[in-house]
């Protein structure tokens, strides 16, 4: 009986949720003219407290199913799904999505959301879209930081070097997964009903949060994600690149259209460290510019490092996130 009163609650929530998405989405954009056609409509249904619990896949094919219908339905045809965006779980409800072709018409990105290390909860992503009937499907990390237990006990958030850099490291682990996007949580601090306290994850750090209006100040992380928001362009594309270093984690991007070499990783030593680097396999380039964040300084343009024959000498301060950029010589 317990189990087929929570069905029945389930079923309910559906019917209520779905109408309603579909009226904010109608909303936003017949009358506040929001231009978008990217949604993720549900919230981490696999767990309580952050959006409607919808704890089976088969509860979450009908939801999205229905949605998908209603969307049509009202003239929003054109509008594309980021899901299923749960709270852990890799893969789970990604077979049954694709079992589903209403809604895989309607997918543009699967989204997962982790605040594991090393890529934890999307390790088996990219292999897995690989060997399904879609594999031309990217994923995005709708959701991603280093875990701070402060921050979501509204105790308070951090501003050190150590979790900025945590908080790259952790998207460096996706990236290395395949994910082609990463989403911070979040963007700035706020207070959150459904939790009746504070959150102060954000990127921005609430100054007073008794003052009106309220006023906020860029974390640390802002400055070190920031790094990677600037200098890898939309449409770069991940190529190899490696480090002998322990303590230097590093990744290159390329844009092909732009001409434009982007290497950004973190320096994890307590010493300034020397870089010598070797660019293989890429058209000549004669110059990068070297930008890092640290504890002391904040997206500091530091030196422009000559490139001979590919190859260049760099060092790089202690503790920091470091980028160097370069335009290919045309």
């Amino acid at each position: 009986f317990p189990l087929l009163a929570s069905l029945r609650a389930s079923a309910q929530l559906i019917s209520y949720e779905v109408p309603m998405v579909v009226s904010l989405l109608v909303y936003a954009i017949e009358t506040q003219h929001v231009a978008f056609n990217l949604v993720a409509p549900l919230n981490e249904p696999n767990i309580t407290a952050e959006g409607i619990y919808i704890p089976t896949a088969s509860q979450y094919i009908t939801a999205m199913h229905l949605l998908a219908q209603k969307l049509d339905a009202n003239g929003l045809g054109e509008m594309r799904f980021v899901a299923p965006d749960r709270a852990y779980g890799n893969t789970n409800f990604m077979p049954e999505m694709m079992a589903d072709p209403l809604i895989m018409s309607k997918l543009a990105h699967f989204g997962c959301h982790s605040y594991g290390t090393d890529g934890w909860d999307s390790r088996d992503v990219w292999d897995f879209l690989q060997n399904s009937p879609y594999p031309d499907r990217t994923f995005w990390m709708t959701e991603f930081n280093a875990w701070c237990s402060t921050c979501e006990d509204g105790e308070g958030g951090t501003n050190g070097i150590d979790y900025a850099l945590g908080t790259v490291d952790y998207l460096f682990g996706h990236m290395l997964k395949g994910a082609s996007a990463g989403m911070v949580w979040e963007g700035y601090d706020s207070f959150y009903p459904h939790h009746d306290r504070w959150s102060f994850w954000g990127l921005l750090a609430v100054d007073d949060i008794n003052a009106t209006p309220k006023t906020y100040t860029p974390r640390k992380n802002f400055y070190t994600l920031g790094q990677l928001g600037r200098f890898v362009p939309v449409g770069a594309r991940r190529i190899q690149a490696g480090s002998s270093d322990n303590n230097v984690s590093l990744l290159a991007f390329y844009h092909a259209g732009r001409g434009q070499l982007t290497l950004t990783g973190i320096n994890e030593n307590g010493n300034p460290t020397t870089l010598a680097g070797t660019l293989l396999s890429l058209p000549a380039i004669d110059k990068l510019d070297l930008y890092y964040t640290s504890a002391d300084t904040n997206f500091c343009p530091a030196a422009t490092v000559p490139v001979a024959g590919g190859a260049f000498v760099v060092e790089v301060p202690a503790k920091c996130m470091f980028t160097l950029m370069g335009i290919l010589r045309s």
